[in-house]
């Protein structure tokens, strides 16, 4: 797991640094849509999917896929109706 996304690797501390990371790129996402030379913003925009999409496969490593996308092909079992759903978890 990258050192530098989250302080421990508790289920609830991913899920909200997961959360704070998306709607940081959805902010980005829809500023660029209006602001579509702003180069500094497309770079932090690249910076923040990649912080996202490494968080995301650490949390899913460690705690299952957080949706049918993120199924793997070649997986021996069907592992989403074996663990908790996200929206049930009760920290």
């Amino acid at each position: 797991m990258s050192e530098n996304n989250v302080t421990g690797n508790s289920r609830e501390s991913m899920m909200n640094r997961l959360q704070e990371i998306g709607l940081t790129l959805v902010d980005l996402t829809e500023y660029l849509d209006t602001h579509l030379s702003d180069s500094l913003a497309l770079q932090r925009w690249r910076e923040v999917l990649e912080e996202y999409t490494q968080l995301l496969n650490d949390f899913e490593q460690l705690f299952g896929p957080l949706s049918l996308s993120s199924q793997n092909g070649d997986m021996q079992q069907w592992l989403w109706a074996t663990q908790d759903f996200p929206w049930d978890y009760e920290a």
